[in-house]
């Protein structure tokens, strides 16, 4: 990640005001710039308004001006006399005569009331005649003012004044004067610098009249579509738009112009103002980093190396008072915290290191930010700062790997239960772990409940134990009775088997054979009997409770053969084969037989329930003597142990068998068994089939 750069808290003071400075002038001057331009705008308009007002005063004047001119000419006494006298050749040249002089205009003629007779003496280059008849038809005769525009765009101001007959009182014609405005230079020009001092331009009908004669395209464009009372600008000019009244009905839509040099001006002067104030505010800004620097750096330099010595190294600086009272306050107060600080974190750390519980702080990839004595040996840690995954018993702990792996996928706060191997000892611990995902650490409480699983186990296992003595118990009470109902009938068998074997000898029989056949059966029977009374025995010795007897030294063969009674019926069943060749029959074990027997059926039951389904369906018996210790080797063709539950097998209530068939319990109640007589257990790794080996003292 790109580290950031240090700044001087001067310069960020410097900094800091000078953007509150820009911030604060920018909308202000843009604020007064804009109040001026209105206050501009305003007095601009109220200027052109003015103009406006001597516009329009200027061509009223100018219109009344040529109506007097016009009636002077209707009251022409040559005129009247020729309208009167109806003398149409002189009326021409005396309606010429009049053109010139007085009437400066470009259009001159008479029109008769309810005749289409026209007496014309324009002079102009125009087409007259349509411009005329166009005007008459078109413009209403009773008014003695028109504006027409022609289709060439030339603006023309009609006036008319009635010849009127002295002698009739009647209308002799009406005599009509025109005046092609654009074609006026000298009005323009009089309008222009005498009165307005100023260019002014007719805009009638999107054409554009100017008074210089002179107007660009753009200019043009923006007058015609700017709408009446409104200020304008367009290269570099100011357009004033407004009407002009000509009588109570005629008006002109005029535009003045005027340079914008003033705006530029105004704005070059609030520009410079700007520069001005942001050239003040840096120097302030100076002035205030050098202030800064003399006076608030210092101090705030010293706090930052107090707390840094605090905080790194526990180290308390000289103090040195600033005459600010503020960076005291502030100084005092951290180490005020400081210390009920660092008293509250050693009294943490006390009970984290003194805790029971064991307790974990990691990040993600398993790194070890802290821990505590209990964890240390729980764990096995060998490295405080190193990895939980390599430096301690859990880097075989597959179970653990995986939750880690997976763990920002799993609730904020969960628990879980993970068993492993520490030293030469299983443990089973419960775990209670926290996320935190701001900081990315994991915070881990375990408690080893092995000691408790241990117990519960015992007890279990003790109460299993009880309550398989008292079956015991019952099957010999019972076994007892039995024992007693058949050994009364067995006795008087044996009896009368011996009583049968003296009467033969003294029969006289002439087969011998049929004597012999007699004499074997009598033996099978006498066998039977001594079976029957030894398998009873057997059952009595087997059920009684043997946990107070005395270690005795038995003979291994002796023992298995009264434990093979109980099993034979049901290795014939199941066609298991049971290879004894590998076994001394001379060896003598130090054991209590009961307790004894008991293992070895227990044993012969796993390996039988492991040999169903088997092809290959065999059991073999050896054993092998080192010093004092018979080693008896029970080996079978079973389906095996998988490796991964070999160190668990002998944990009470596992089992590998199906739900119902099993209790786990035979081969943690034939370790301990073994335990107690001095012995012990184990499993052989094998590629098939289980190999147990059980190890018996054969001294005392």
């Amino acid at each position: 990640m790109k580290k950031s750069k240090d700044i001087k808290i001067s310069y960020l003071l410097g900094i800091i005001i000078i953007v509150i400075v820009t911030l604060v002038t920018i909308p202000l001057f843009y604020n007064q710039f804009n109040s001026s331009m209105l206050l501009l705008k305003d007095k601009t308009i109220d200027d052109f308004k003015d103009e406006e007002k001597l516009t329009e005063v200027f061509i009223t004047s100018q219109l009344e001006a040529k109506r007097v001119q016009l009636r002077e000419a209707a009251n022409n006494f040559e005129l009247r006399k020729l309208l009167e006298s109806k003398g149409s050749s002189a009326l021409t040249n005396v309606l010429k005569k009049v053109v010139t002089s007085p009437i400066d205009a470009d259009f001159i003629f008479l029109s008769y009331d309810g005749s289409e007779q026209i007496t014309d003496v324009s002079l102009n280059i125009l087409n007259t005649k349509q411009i005329i008849n166009d005007y008459l038809e078109n413009h209403s005769i009773e008014r003695d003012f028109e504006l027409y525009t022609t289709k060439t765009s030339n603006l023309i101001a009609f006036l008319k004044e009635d010849i009127i007959s002295r002698k009739t009182g009647r209308i002799l014609a009406t005599m009509h004067t025109g005046y092609i405005l654009n074609n006026r230079a000298s009005f323009f020009n009089n309008l222009s610098l005498k009165v307005l001092k100023t260019n002014f331009y007719f805009i009638i009908n999107d054409n554009v009249y100017s008074s210089s004669g002179v107007m660009s395209v753009d200019d043009a464009k923006a007058i015609t579509s700017a709408k009446v009372g409104s200020l304008i600008q367009s290269n570099k000019k100011l357009f004033y738009i407004t009407k002009v009244k000509l009588d109570d009905i005629y008006s002109i839509k005029v535009a003045f112009e005027t340079s914008s040099n003033y705006v530029k001006n105004l704005k070059s002067s609030y520009i410079y103002n700007f520069l001005i104030t942001v050239l003040t505010s840096i120097l302030l800004c100076i002035i205030a980093i050098y202030i800064a620097n003399r006076l608030i750096t210092p101090p705030l330099e010293h706090i930052v190396n107090t707390i840094s010595l605090l905080m790194i190294r526990n180290l308390r600086s000289t103090p040195r008072r600033s005459f600010i009272r503020e960076f005291n306050l502030i100084e005092d107060n951290f180490i005020s915290v400081f210390d009920k600080f660092q008293q509250k974190k050693s009294q943490l750390a006390s009970f984290v290191s003194s805790s029971p519980i064991s307790i974990l702080i990691l990040d993600y990839k398993g790194k070890i930010i802290q821990t505590n004595d209990a964890s240390i040996n729980l764990f096995e840690i060998s490295d405080k700062n190193g990895n939980i995954l390599k430096d301690s018993a859990l880097k075989n702990c597959d179970d653990f790997k995986e939750m880690l792996s997976t763990i920002k996928d799993r609730k904020k706060i969960f628990e879980d239960e993970f068993n492993f191997k520490s030293g030469e000892k299983w443990k089973n611990t419960l775990w209670t772990i926290h996320q935190d995902n701001k900081e990315n650490y994991i915070f881990i409480q375990c408690v080893d409940n092995t000691e408790k699983l241990e117990t519960q186990s015992i007890i279990e296992a003790q109460r299993s134990k009880s309550v398989h003595n008292q079956k015991l118990a019952a099957i010999g009470e019972i076994a007892s009775s039995v024992a007693h109902e058949i050994n009364n009938p067995m006795g008087i068998v044996s009896l009368s088997l011996t009583m049968l074997e003296n009467e033969l000898e003294q029969l006289e029989i002439n087969s011998e054979k049929k004597k012999e056949n007699i004499r074997k059966s009598i033996s099978n029977i006498e066998n039977s009997v001594e079976r029957t009374s030894q398998i009873i025995s057997n059952l009595l010795d087997f059920s009684r409770e043997g946990s107070k007897d005395r270690l005795e030294s038995k003979n291994l063969d002796l023992v298995l053969n009264k434990t093979l009674l109980f099993i034979e019926e049901k290795l014939k069943k199941n066609k298991i084969t049971l290879n004894t060749q590998g076994l001394d029959k001379d060896i003598n074990i130090y054991i209590k037989e009961t307790q004894f027997s008991q293992i070895l059926v227990n044993l012969f039951n796993n390996s039988i329930d492991s040999l169903i389904g088997q092809e290959r369906r065999e059991i073999d018996l050896s054993t092998r003597v080192e010093d004092t210790t018979c080693y008896l080797h029970f080996k079978d063709t079973g389906r095996g142990i998988p490796k991964e539950l070999e160190e668990k097998i002998f944990s009470p209530f596992f089992t590998t068998k199906s739900v119902g068939s099993g209790t786990g319990l035979g081969l943690s109640i034939s370790k301990n068994l073994l335990l107690e007589m001095s012995g012990d257990i184990k499993l052989e790794r094998e590629d098939s089939g289980a190999h147990f080996i059980v190890s018996i003292p054969i001294k005392n």
